[in-house]
């Protein structure tokens, strides 16, 4: 966990979820700021998602990490440990809209189909982001 590597801190935090250990926590949360959506919303979120209620203090405050992506992936992961905390998560996910990074508005859209009925109250953003031009940043770049 001590590596200056973050491929080697992610998967050794990986290991440690997939055995319950929370120790894990904090190197999986750090993948969340990753640019592949399979990392973060497979890899990551099976992680904590099968740590339960138990990741949920660590997702909690990634909500106020300066990374929007890291922001978005950890909204999408609380909602789907914590369905009760809806009004809260859709503020986090039409705050991503006013972003450039494609990723972390891609994880929105999911986040808000996940929510269904609760995310209702976005369709008015929504429909003014269709009708706004957007360049998105790849963050491939």
């Amino acid at each position: 966990m001590r590596s200056d590597d973050q491929a080697v801190r992610f998967n050794a935090g990986l290991d440690l979820a997939k055995l319950g250990d929370l120790d894990g926590i904090p190197a999986v949360i750090e993948g969340l700021g990753h640019y592949s959506g399979v990392l973060r919303n497979f890899h990551a979120g099976k992680a904590l998602i099968g740590l339960g209620e138990g990741a949920v203090p660590a997702l909690s405050t990634a909500l106020d990490s300066d990374n929007v992506r890291i922001r978005t992936a950890a909204a999408n992961i609380l909602h789907q440990i914590d369905g009760t905390r809806a009004d809260e998560l859709l503020s986090i996910a039409l705050g991503t809209l006013d972003t450039d990074d494609w990723e972390a508005t891609t994880d929105t859209y999911a986040l808000l189909g996940r929510m269904g009925d609760k995310a209702s109250a976005s369709v008015p953003r929504l429909t003014a982001t269709l009708q706004e031009h957007v360049e998105l940043t790849d963050p491939q770049a």
